[in-house]
């Protein structure tokens, strides 16, 4: 939930940009656009959960790009799904900054759907379709899989592995459960949200 009385800064958001992701200066006019369209729509749809913009930099653009900088050979790759990519955390946000690659934004929820559309248009990204559908009804699934959702990950386990060739990128909370991943190849990457903002944990894991 965002507070009423939160609008988008954008001095502060991108004096954070600049100092935390210099990597990614060259598209920060459209990560902030894409923000503050964010902050407008969240107030009436409560897409996303932040107090604050510091907090929204750091736990939602901030954690989208950071795996890119620890695991840059996965992220290299011509063709994303993005797995329940609510307001397009990561997926739109990657898709911004790696334009090369397709983003293909999976997510069902109709009020969404709509924020995503109406920003990939407004911003003319290229690079980036939604998909109103849920990952089983899906018949082709391309080899790089990532998704933030919350979602339980045994269910999609269940739909994947009968994909071959396949690596998944997932970013996951503390309570995460690793019996699930015994019979997988994978790795854990942790790294620390900065200015207090907590740790993280992104998985690799190989079907």
């Amino acid at each position: 939930m965002i507070k009423d009385d939160i609008f988008f800064d954008g001095q502060k958001f991108n004096l954070l940009f600049k100092k935390y992701l210099s990597n990614f200066t060259k598209y920060l006019d459209e990560i902030s656009l894409y923000s503050e369209k964010l902050f407008l729509y969240n107030k009436r749809h409560s897409l996303v959960s932040f107090n604050s913009v510091e907090e929204f930099f750091f736990k939602h653009v901030y954690d989208s790009l950071f795996p890119t900088v620890l695991c840059p050979d996965f992220f290299s790759t011509k063709e994303f799904l993005d797995i329940g990519t609510g307001a397009g955390i990561p997926g739109l946000i990657l898709s911004i900054c790696f334009p090369e690659s397709l983003w293909i934004l999976l997510e069902p929820k109709y009020k969404r759907v709509i924020f995503l559309e109406g920003v990939i248009l407004e911003l003319d990204i290229k690079n980036a379709i939604v998909f109103q559908e849920r990952l089983e009804n899906l018949k082709e699934i391309p080899e790089r899989v990532i998704s933030r959702a919350t979602f339980p990950l045994k269910k999609m386990f269940l739909t994947l592995k009968k994909q071959h060739n396949l690596t998944v990128g997932l970013w996951i909370g503390k309570t995460f459960d690793n019996s699930i991943l015994e019979k997988f190849n994978y790795e854990v990457f942790n790294y620390t949200l900065p200015e207090g903002f907590g740790t993280r944990k992104f998985l690799l894991v190989k079907f």
